[in-house]
């Protein structure tokens, strides 16, 4: 079992530079947003969670709350981000997408996949069905692992 274990971790490890460099790095350059990638990648957290607290939002950025309330900063004075207390405990601060940010990010993602419709379309219906229920999978299965 240990052995399984590790050859999925490795299997995982080794998918991260075609992910980075056919999913990410394309939404990364793309002309829709000038930010730098810590940014835009706060901005893709924000955009499919609820308000997060900035502590929570730093883990799952893998950044400290140093760093993030820099970024913060830049995102609330560009407009895409508000900050807001916690009912239940005032001394926690929420960020979330605001309608400007929600935009940008929908803009962003619709200029990437009008770009990156020739590479998925050499896929047949079989192939891009058996994609996105991969997608779906690994999804589901991070999700599991991260939690």
């Amino acid at each position: 079992m240990e052995d399984m274990l590790r050859q999925c971790i490795r299997k995982a490890l080794n998918l991260t530079p075609l992910l980075r460099s056919t999913l990410i790095r394309p939404q990364e350059v793309s002309p829709v947003a000038d930010l730098p990638s810590t940014q835009l990648q706060a901005l893709f957290v924000l955009n499919v969670t609820p308000p997060l607290s900035m502590s929570v939002l730093a883990r799952k950025l893998a950044i400290s709350k140093q760093q993030l309330t820099k970024i913060a900063d830049a995102l609330v004075l560009r407009g895409c981000v508000s900050r807001s207390s916690d009912e239940k405990n005032r001394r926690v601060i929420l960020l979330s997408l605001t309608q400007e940010g929600k935009a940008l990010v929908r803009a962003l993602q619709d200029e990437v996949v009008e770009r990156m419709l020739p590479q998925f379309g050499r896929l047949d219906e079989t192939e891009l069905q058996e994609f996105s229920q991969a997608a779906d999978t690994i999804r589901r299965l991070l999700d599991k692992v991260k939690n």
